[in-house]
């Protein structure tokens, strides 16, 4: 089915990979979520987390700070 997909539409292919391999570089908390845009059609990307305690709130606000302010311009650019 994937193979499909790439071969129908594939400046979406293309796009999608780039994009699950940048989501791998920012090395997100398991519980930290990204989602681009529909189809990679819009500008609005949504992030879901998870936490039980303020602290770890801050930790996982602390990651998506520190390094990956590239990698989320990077994502933004591919829309």
């Amino acid at each position: 089915k994937t193979e499909l997909w790439r071969l129908r539409y594939p400046r979406y292919s293309g796009v999608k990979e780039k994009f699950e391999a940048l989501l791998r570089e920012a090395k997100l908390p398991p519980d930290v979520h990204l989602q681009p845009p529909p189809y990679f059609e819009g500008e609005k990307f949504s992030l879901t987390m998870t936490f039980k305690t303020v602290d770890d709130l801050a930790e996982k606000l602390k990651i998506l700070e520190r390094n990956n302010v590239d990698v989320f311009q990077k994502m933004i650019d591919l829309a």
